[in-house]
């Protein structure tokens, strides 16, 4: 009888470890996201006052093989790309991260 009753306490509390571990886990990954899209904003902030001032120069210095930037103005037209040429690309305007910007301010 105590085998049995030993069995379902342990039973029950790796149940309760699983369940606590995923809502423990859910919240970090939430936690973590939030902070990592508050930081992007931020750095792109940064990136977006330097480039109005210095101008697309500003980019000379990165290393396109971690990050790719994409320039657009508000009519579509690439000013700026990482990894392409901008004059052999076409329009943007019609893609959907562009329509997101124009809309509420900031793309993907």
């Amino acid at each position: 009888m105590t085998k049995k009753i030993f069995r379902s306490i342990i039973a029950v509390a790796m149940v309760v470890l699983l369940a606590s571990l995923f809502i423990a886990s859910t919240f970090l990954y939430d936690y973590f996201n939030k902070l990592q899209v508050t930081q992007l904003k931020e750095e792109l902030s940064l990136v977006a006052a330097n480039v109005d001032k210095v101008g697309t120069e500003y980019f000379d210095n990165f290393d396109s093989s971690v990050f790719r930037f994409t320039l657009v103005d508000a009519d579509g037209r690439v000013l700026y790309d990482s990894q392409a040429s901008a004059e052999d690309m076409e329009n943007h305007l019609k893609r959907e991260e562009i329509a997101e910007a124009l809309e509420s301010g900031r793309g993907s």
